[in-house]
C-alpha cells in the first residue's frame, strides 16, 4: 500500500527537525564537513527573526504523518524583488513519490503569488538530483563559485535563477 503523502506549513518544531536532519542527510548522503550545519543554522536566523508569514514560507512533505521533506521561499534582503529557495530536503525513503517535485511545485506557486520577480538558489555542484529538479523547473545556473566549497571541499558552489515571466497589465482601448 502507497503511504499518504501530503504538504504542509510549518508550524512549531519543525525549524528544529529541518536543522537536524540537514546535520545529519547531507553528511551522510554526500560526506559534507561540520561546517555545513553551521551554515545552515545562520541561514535560518533571519527567517526566524523576521516570522513574515506573508512573504516567506516553509513547507514540511509528509509520508504517512513522518516529516520527510522540506522546501523554503526566503525574502532576500540583498536583492530586491527575488526570493531564496532555501532548505530543500528529502530523505532517502520519501524519494520516488514524487515529492520533491510537490515540494518545488508548492514553493514556485507560492513565491509567484506574492509577485516575486524571480527565485535565485545556491547550491553545490555534487548534488545531481537537486540540480536536475532545478533544471526541469526552468532554472538556470548563472554562477559558478571556482574556489572549494567550505563544506564539500570537492565541489564548487552554484548559483541558479528562475526568473518570472511579468505579466503585463491589459491594454485599455482608447475611448
Amino acid at each position: 500500500m502507497r503511504p499518504t503523502a501530503r504538504i504542509r506549513r510549518h508550524r512549531r518544531g519543525d525549524v528544529g527537525w529541518l536543522l537536524e536532519r540537514h546535520a545529519v542527510v547531507y553528511p551522510a548522503e554526500f560526506g559534507y564537513t561540520p561546517e555545513f550545519e553551521t551554515y545552515v543554522a545562520k541561514s535560518l536566523i533571519p527567517f526566524l527573526e523576521r516570522d513574515d508569514r506573508v512573504r516567506e514560507a516553509l513547507w514540511i512533505a509528509e509520508l504517512d504523518g513522518k516529516r520527510v521533506g522540506s522546501i523554503a521561499i526566503h525574502i532576500d534582503p540583498e536583492r530586491p524583488g527575488w526570493a531564496k529557495l532555501r532548505w530543500v530536503l528529502l530523505e532517502r525513503e520519501a524519494r520516488g513519490f514524487g515529492l520533491g517535485q510537490r515540494l518545488m511545485a508548492t514553493a514556485l506557486r507560492f513565491a509567484r503569488k506574492q509577485s516575486y520577480r524571480g527565485v535565485h538558489l545556491l547550491t553545490v555542484d555534487d548534488l545531481a538530483a537537486a540540480r536536475h529538479l532545478y533544471d526541469i523547473n526552468g532554472f538556470v545556473r548563472t554562477w559558478v563559485d571556482p574556489e572549494p566549497c567550505p563544506w564539500a571541499p570537492w565541489g564548487h558552489e552554484e548559483t541558479w535563477e528562475l526568473r518570472f515571466k511579468v505579466r503585463s497589465s491589459p491594454r485599455r482601448r482608447p475611448v
